[in-house]
């Protein structure tokens, strides 16, 4: 499973189906990230949430258990 930083997908199946989410790291030198998601990253009001994992295989699982299908911009 490859995961892009910094990109926004669209949720296809899954918790949140129709959202869209974005994984950014917290910093340069952490493996920690903040995965966002919205119901439009392009509308400030739009609802959303974030949470946060602690490594790349912390995120992977994340998405597993989400059942997240993500077409990528």
């Amino acid at each position: 499973m490859d995961i892009p930083l910094n990109a926004i997908g669209k949720i296809e199946a899954g918790d949140n189906k129709g959202w869209q989410v974005k994984v950014e790291p917290c910093a340069t030198d952490s493996e920690n990230c903040l995965v966002l998601i919205s119901r439009d990253f392009s509308n400030p009001e739009a609802e959303g949430y974030d949470d946060w994992v602690e490594d790349y295989e912390s995120l992977k699982q994340y998405f597993k258990e989400s059942k997240w299908l993500i077409s990528w911009a």
